[in-house]
């Protein structure tokens, strides 16, 4: 969080870490969506400015035809970074 107090403009550079995405940022307590960037022009007042980071997801969609199953199936979702195993099983008399 940063004040600011002077009568001039101040520019702000929001940058996630690897692996993360802007969740919110706040500006004076609003929400003012996912951005990247924000000024406070003119600045006559103090201010505040509040960035929220999340972990990036991602969908592994696992589906199995016949003569088998995957475990866990349907929509997986995965934190960035992470890893999933899933287990392969062949149906007996099949290959």
């Amino acid at each position: 969080m940063s004040s600011s107090n002077t009568e001039q403009s101040e520019s702000f550079t929001i940058t996630p870490d690897s692996g993360c995405e802007i969740d919110d940022v706040l500006v004076d307590g609003s929400s003012i969506g996912k951005v990247s960037g924000y000024t406070f022009d003119n600045v006559t007042s103090n201010h505040t400015i509040e960035a929220a980071f999340k972990k990036k997801t991602y969908t592994i969609v696992a589906t199995a035809g016949s003569g088998g199953s995957i475990s866990p199936s349907g929509n997986v979702v995965v934190e960035h970074g992470s890893s999933r195993a899933s287990p392969l099983l062949q149906t007996p008399g099949t290959r």
